[in-house]
């Protein structure tokens, strides 16, 4: 036969207090980072959009998405191939977004992130700590 505990204890003033753990268990929580780095700012958007929801629905704590400065990659080249010709450039640019999110998760909602159908465009690193 196993040994029922009560969910009351007896406290220092000889009151009966509630204990909260039979009936929530603690879970082991892990703080995530999640850095989402795209070309694209509409998919880095979706992405950190389908990771508030799953933040909402489950209840975790979360903070973000913080937008971390732009890259912007520049290149100038020459116009004319030959190089014969006036000195005449085009200037060419690539801006890579970026996404930074920390949630505070179990095990289970971290699987479920994974799980995202992330796009081609977007770049995912997870750090956990």
């Amino acid at each position: 036969m196993k040994h029922r505990t009560s969910p009351f204890r007896a406290s220092n003033s000889g009151k009966e207090t509630l204990d909260f753990h039979l009936f929530f268990p603690v879970r082991n929580m892990q703080k995530a980072r999640i850095k989402l780095e795209s070309q694209d700012c509409k998919d880095l958007d979706g992405v950190c959009g389908q990771i508030k929801e799953i933040a909402r629905r489950t209840g975790i704590e979360m903070r973000g998405p913080i937008p971390l400065p732009t890259k912007k990659l520049r290149i100038a080249t020459r116009k004319t191939p030959c190089g014969d010709g006036s000195d005449t450039y085009e200037k060419w640019e690539m801006r890579i977004h970026k996404r930074l999110i920390e949630i505070k998760a179990d095990d289970r909602v971290l699987r479920e992130v994974m799980r995202i159908k992330f796009p081609d465009t977007v770049h995912v690193e997870m750090t956990l700590g």
